[in-house]
């Protein structure tokens, strides 16, 4: 493992813990509201039940392939020099999320990551 690979590591493991500190946070203060990804059918497509979209920023799927497909994805818009929505935060994808997750990729014409140092992030 190179000196640059620790280092990314260490970033996106204190990047992580940073995140779940605030969104904890925000979700106790209510200041920004996590709704729609608390309702009970949304819940099973969260990796982990401590970091939820939030309502104002969330990723809005409207391609659907199924009549069973819904708006909903556990990932939120990041504000960037390009403006509001440059970037994208999204959990792994989950076994029951796949097809959502490749939804959002199509839909707004995404790069992602999905593996590090040789393994894949997720399912």
């Amino acid at each position: 493992e190179s000196e640059a690979e620790k280092v990314e590591r260490f970033l996106i493991s204190s990047l992580s813990q940073k995140l779940r500190r605030l969104s904890t946070k925000y979700r106790t203060e209510k200041i920004y509201p996590t709704n729609v990804g608390e309702r009970e059918e949304n819940v099973k497509k969260n990796r982990y039940k401590d970091i939820l979209p939030f309502d104002h920023s969330r990723v809005k799927l409207t391609l659907k392939t199924t009549n069973q497909d819904t708006d909903y994805i556990n990932a939120n818009f990041i504000k960037g020099m390009d403006g509001p929505e440059a970037y994208i935060a999204t959990q792994g994808p989950l076994p029951n999320t796949v097809i959502d997750f490749w939804r959002m990729i199509w839909e707004y014409n995404v790069a992602c990551r999905l593996w590090e140092d040789r393994r894949y992030l997720c399912h």
